[in-house]
This record gives C-alpha cells, sequence and structure tokens, in this order.
C-alpha cells in the first residue's frame, strides 16, 4: 500500500491532503515533478530478499528503466513500520 500525506507548510497540525489511491497520488507527485508506480510483487519473493533476488526478479522492469532513463547504477531499497530510523508520522 502507499499512501501520500501532504501537511501545510505554516502549521504542520494541518493536513492538506491524505490518500491511498495510486492515481490521485501519481497526479500529486506529478505536479511536483516526479513519477509514481506501483508494482505487483512478484511470486516466490520474500519481505528478506537480498538485493540480488529482488533485481533478478524484476530484471525486464529494471532493464527497461536502465534503458529508458540512462540510468548507471541500480539499488533495492526495502522499507517497513520496522525500519530502523524511519520517521514516525506527524
Amino acid at each position: 500500500m502507499s499512501r501520500l500525506i501532504s501537511w501545510s507548510a505554516g502549521n504542520p497540525a494541518s493536513v492538506l491532503l491524505e490518500t491511498s489511491d495510486p492515481e490521485q497520488i501519481a497526479a500529486e507527485l506529478a505536479a511536483a515533478g516526479c513519477r509514481f508506480e506501483r508494482r505487483e510483487v512478484r511470486s516466490r519473493l520474500l519481505a528478506e530478499a537480498e538485493q540480488a533476488q529482488v533485481l533478478a526478479a524484476y530484471q525486464d522492469v529494471v532493464d527497461a528503466e536502465v534503458t529508458a532513463r540512462g540510468f548507471v547504477t541500480v539499488d533495492v531499497a526495502g522499507i517497513s513500520p520496522e525500519s530502523p530510523g524511519r520517521e514516525p508520522p506527524r
């Protein structure tokens, strides 16, 4: 699940937008010059999978992005509510 929350800069207690709708998230981020996509989890890929396993499972997606955007490095980041250093919601 993805969730986007936007707070007022002048009043951090004031939520301007909160949505889990992927289309709305994509539209809001596009207005800020960012791209948002979601991918279905590939079968047989565990949450604890190593970077090499994740890249192998999504090799076709990675190859397409590298070709389209000219990336020279690719990394995998696993983030969950239990991730160390993860900022709690405001």
